[in-house]
Parts: C-alpha cells; sequence; structure tokens
C-alpha cells in the first residue's frame, strides 16, 4: 500500500473516531443522535472509499484502470469494493471485509438499543 493510499485510509479511520464521539456527545447532551452527521459522514466515506481504491491500486498489475476519474467507482462501490478486496488481498481480504460489515451491521443497532435502554 502506498503512503496516499494510507493517509486515506488514516483519515477514514480517524473521522469515524471523531464522528462517533459527536454521536456519543449529542446524545449525552442533547438526549438525540446527530443524524445529520451521519449523513454527512455516509457521503464522506462514499467519497473516500473510491480514493483509497484508486490510490492503492496504483502501479498494482493484477488492476485494470479504466480511463476514469472515481465516478464509475463510485457508482459502483457495492459491488466494486468486495471485487477489489478479493483481487489484491485474497480470501483472507474477503474474510476482514466481511468481518467488519458484520461488525457494522450488528453494532449499530446495538449502539441505538443500549442508547436507548440508557436514556
Amino acid at each position: 500500500m502506498g503512503r496516499s493510499a494510507t493517509r486515506i485510509l488514516v483519515a477514514l479511520c480517524g473521522m469515524s473516531g471523531l464522528v462517533a464521539v459527536a454521536d456519543v456527545f449529542a446524545f449525552v447532551r442533547y438526549g438525540w443522535f446527530a443524524e445529520g452527521l451521519a449523513t454527512l459522514w455516509f457521503l464522506a466515506m462514499g467519497f473516500m472509499m473510491p480514493m483509497w481504491i484508486i490510490a492503492d491500486s496504483r502501479g498494482d498489475t493484477r488492476i485494470e484502470r479504466p480511463f476514469d476519474f472515481g465516478f464509475l467507482l463510485y457508482l459502483a462501490r457495492p459491488i466494486h469494493l468486495p471485487w477489489y478486496v478479493f483481487r489484491t488481498r485474497g480470501a483472507w481480504g474477503g474474510a476482514r471485509l466481511a468481518g467488519v460489515v458484520l461488525a457494522v451491521v450488528c453494532l449499530v443497532p446495538a449502539e441505538r438499543l443500549v442508547a436507548w435502554h440508557v436514556g
């Protein structure tokens, strides 16, 4: 992974942590979730993920990059991201991606349930 791909990935993780802290702060302070912030983060992640794929695939001979500025990647990211991970990282990378998706699918409802129970 190149330096620019690492920077984008670190920015994704850092911004994800900041959004989580802001969401917790909004709930503790005001009693509601920052839905607008979650929507903004969803859009930002949607734009940064194709940027990471483009930066990560530079110089990789296994990936053929079309003459595209990322718009096609943006539209096809639900299909392209698993394909890209399997193609470049193998089955182990696919298993890690499946673990992340499973964690998100399980943890988001759990967060809401705990917040509802505490509040």
